[in-house]
Formats: structure tokens, C-alpha cells, sequence
């Protein structure tokens, strides 16, 4: 009895692969695979100046207006790390007319366009340290480096047409999304489908 159903079990298995492997089959032979990179363009492009000077640094945070494709307006948001050392909690003091902390963000309070293509500069400076400080700093080894990192997002709409404020967080959490034509193996074979 019991090889009896081991048997139809062997047997209903074996139906149910058979009847599975064509279209298997088919799809191992119809699929094509490409490997590369497709390049997009988002528009609303920035860049970042930045010039160094004693124990600062200051940025300028731009809107490219070198493409006259390039008309969207982006908000702008910078965040700077600097060096940590004993009594230096806030270490780097940041300053700069037309932004505001929030966070660990500095937003600025206007829209980067090609009519108004700069930002206010920022001067990000490293705090004042006692001799002592610097020589323990440098013996363990860690760097004065400022590193500032910013971000550009295009604006978004309230529904009555005013602009989001700039620290708005859907505007920083967008995503983008690709989409593109799908490659038809019957009608686009090797020959382009001749």
C-alpha cells in the first residue's frame, strides 16, 4: 500500500514538472540580458566653490546655468563635519545670511534658478584651540579637514501653487524613478527583427 502511493506521488509529481518545463525552457531562450549604464538628465543642476583660508572655509553653492535646457528650480542644503577634540563640542561655527539650521542640515531660504543662481556663502570656521589642543590633535593623528557635503532637490508645489518650504522632508526623500522600453526577442532578434 505504501509503495502504491509512493508511486502515484513519483507519478503526479513527474506531470506536474513536465507540464512546467516548456515554459521554463521558453524563457531561457527568449530572454536577453545587456549590461551598461543609461545616462538621464534631472535638470536644475549645481555645483560647490569652495576657497580655504585660515582655519575657515567658505562655499558658494551655484545653480548651472551653462545648459539653457536647464530651467528647474532646486532648493539647496549643505551639512558640515569637521574635527572633534576635548572642550571643543561645536567645533565648527557656521554662518551665512539666508540659512537656516535644522538638524544637522543648513537650508537655504530661497530657490536656486538661472535668475537667481547663487546661494548666500557660507563660512564654515573651526572653533579656537589652546596649543595644547592642537598638539593633541595632531598626535593622535586626526586631520583639520572641513568636509562640507550638500544636496539640491527641485522645488515642490503646495496644492495651491505656493512653493514647499525648503525643509520640507518629502522634498528630500524623492525618488526617481526609470523607466524604458523592453527589449522584444521576437521582434528584435539579432538582426533587428529582419
Amino acid at each position: 500500500m505504501k509503495r502504491k502511493s509512493f508511486v502515484l506521488t513519483v507519478l503526479v509529481l513527474a506531470l506536474v514538472l513536465s507540464a512546467t518545463i516548456g515554459s521554463a525552457l521558453a524563457y531561457f531562450t527568449a530572454n536577453a540580458s545587456a549590461v551598461g549604464s543609461v545616462p538621464i538628465e534631472l535638470g536644475g543642476g549645481t555645483r560647490m566653490e569652495e576657497e580655504v583660508g585660515s582655519w575657515s572655509k567658505t562655499v558658494t553653492i551655484r545653480y548651472d546655468t551653462g545648459d539653457p535646457n536647464n530651467t528647474q528650480p532646486v532648493y539647496v542644503r549643505f551639512r558640515a563635519f569637521g574635527p572633534s577634540y576635548d572642550g571643543g563640542d561645536g567645533a565648527l561655527t557656521v554662518t551665512g545670511e539666508g540659512w537656516t539650521q535644522e538638524g544637522d542640515w543648513y537650508y537655504y531660504s530661497q530657490a536656486l534658478d538661472p535668475e537667481h543662481a547663487d546661494a548666500s556663502p557660507i563660512s564654515v570656521q573651526i572653533a579656537e584651540m589652546t596649543r595644547a589642543q592642537y598638539d593633541k590633535f595632531l598626535e593622535e593623528g586626526d586631520g583639520l579637514d572641513v568636509i562640507v557635503v550638500y544636496e539640491s532637490a527641485p522645488v515642490l508645489y503646495n496644492a495651491d501653487g505656493s512653493p514647499m518650504d525648503p525643509r520640507t522632508p518629502e522634498i528630500w526623500t524623492q525618488k526617481v524613478v526609470q523607466t524604458r522600453d523592453t527589449f522584444n526577442a521576437a521582434e528584435n532578434g539579432p538582426e533587428g527583427g529582419e
